[in-house]
């Protein structure tokens, strides 16, 4: 992640970072046996990988939490994107009983990088800024960083 974040930002090549986080995971966590919730994320990160391209780079994070890191990508092209992923990701359902379905939806925050920008760490912060503000609007939504 910080080996391609350092090319992007060497090469003056735009980079745009989404925030996601899939919603009512700590429910999940709490309601559910942990195979059930591993099975809502690896079904989420699944999805998600398919809906990237092959330079996009997918981490997991921690508690229900990735990063995307979008190579060449505007804020206006990442937020099509994130949009793209959380209507996508709005239609999966994790079948985990014989008539018990959960169904999934994310929440996503858009940051990309500022002129003269030197630390990733502060698109990140500003993706998950924009990501707290997508939860707070109730969540399933796509939100990108305004200075």
């Amino acid at each position: 992640m910080t080996k391609e974040c350092n090319r992007c930002l060497r090469q003056r090549i735009n980079l745009s970072v989404m925030m996601l986080r899939l919603d009512y995971f700590d429910t999940m966590q709490n309601v559910y046996k942990t195979t059930i919730t591993d099975m809502c994320l690896h079904k989420f990160s699944e999805s998600v990988q398919e809906l990237l391209r092959n330079y996009d780079t997918l981490c997991y994070f921690l508690n229900g939490k990735f990063a995307v890191l979008s190579p060449g990508v505007n804020i206006n092209q990442a937020v099509l994107i994130a949009e793209r992923i959380r209507t996508n990701i709005e239609k999966i359902t994790v079948d985990i009983e014989k008539n018990i379905k959960i169904p999934l939806s994310v929440s996503i925050g858009v940051s990309s990088m500022f002129t003269n920008e030197k630390v990733i760490s502060d698109i990140i912060e500003r993706a998950n800024k924009a990501l707290l503000n997508a939860e707070h609007m109730g969540k399933n939504k796509v939100c990108k960083y305004l200075r």
